[in-house]
């Protein structure tokens, strides 16, 4: 029987043109797969929010993918630094349906800073998944893990808001690659997460959590008493007046006692507080402001107001400068206090 060589060859070509577009296709499929699993994960990452308990602020990470999945880092962005959180070591269960969605109206008080309750869980014990030597924590398909920004921390340093969370992750795609993902990602509720951290630096302040902590064996993070002797801030006046206040312990109306005092202006009054009325006050060193819709009895130490602040009461409308030209009341404010 005589061999026919180009029935021999064309079969070949057919057979590598197949296994090549096999593979081709196998590559796109498996290409489509990881992009879409990149994408959910990202997508749980914008869902991120905060908590508080009494060992500081918590956030935690899910894992929906259904394959493990490895936390290299959280982390919050704090004024201009990344700080790094520490693992709980908590491990829970989560999947889609676990917990209720909010409603509309929920949804609407909760962009508008307002803490939504939901309905808890009561458990005995959690599974622990102890981190690596690393910190790193791998969490199981449909589990969950939180991370901790202790209340030490928050009591002794900044008063800046959380700009961000930057989350480190170590994943398995379709095709069996390892992958490392970090994404920065914005608060989907900047008023709740501002809200949220500015009601737990009061509770520092005002001693509500010490005593919280006392009852469960913990010690003491109340921020430390200054000396006597030691100027804790300062109220700057219009015309370059500096009074020292030595005590946190001084209400805002109390404030506006002491600028109509060293004033002598008549429209320094409690009714012309605002900074649509007369005069507001700013601390011009974390750049937060006072205005109206915050009641006269709130004590300083309630305002974040630290050691060696500058208070500045300003005016709506200033008097111009020796060059004509009036300063911006508005000017350094970046954000203001509920």
């Amino acid at each position: 029987m005589p061999l026919h060589f180009e029935a021999v060859i064309e079969g070949i070509t057919v057979g590598l043109v197949g296994a090549g577009v096999i593979t081709l296709l196998a590559s796109c499929r498996n290409r489509v797969r990881t992009a879409f699993q990149k994408r959910g994960i990202k997508r749980e990452l914008k869902t991120m929010g905060i908590g508080s308990g009494i060992d500081g602020l918590t956030t935690s990470v899910r894992n929906e993918t259904g394959h493990a999945m490895t936390v290299r880092q959280v982390a919050f962005l704090i004024g201009e630094t990344f700080i790094v959180l520490l693992p709980s070591g908590e491990l829970t269960s989560s999947f889609k349906g676990k917990d209720r969605k909010l409603t509309r109206a929920e949804m609407r008080r909760l962009k508008g800073g307002a803490m939504i309750p939901m309905e808890s869980e009561m458990q005995f014990a959690s599974w622990r998944v102890p981190p690596t030597e690393a910190g790193f924590v791998t969490l199981p398909p449909y589990t969950k893990t939180s991370f901790l920004l202790p209340a030490e921390f928050i009591a002794a340093n900044s008063t800046d808001d959380i700009r961000s969370y930057r989350v480190v992750l170590e994943y398995e795609t379709r095709a069996g690659e390892k992958k490392i993902l970090q994404n920065d990602v914005k608060p989907s509720h900047p008023d709740h997460v501002r809200s949220t951290l500015q009601h737990f630096r009061a509770e520092v302040q005002n001693g509500t959590l010490d005593k919280a902590r006392k009852m469960f064996g913990k010690p003491s993070i109340g921020p430390k008493p200054a000396s006597a002797d030691s100027n804790q801030a300062t109220l700057l006046l219009p015309n370059d007046t500096e009074i020292a206040l030595k005590q946190f312990d001084l209400s805002l109306g109390q404030l506006v006692g002491l600028a109509q005092q060293a004033l002598n202006d008549p429209k320094i009054t409690p009714e012309g507080f605002g900074t649509q009325k007369h005069f507001f006050f700013v601390n011009s060193t974390t750049g937060s402001l006072f205005d109206s819709h915050l009641d006269l009895s709130r004590q300083l130490s309630t305002l974040f107001v630290s050691n060696g602040d500058v208070i500045e009461l300003r005016l709506c409308q200033p008097n111009p400068q020796s060059d004509t030209a009036a300063l911006n009341p508005m000017r350094g404010v970046t954000k203001y206090v509920k």
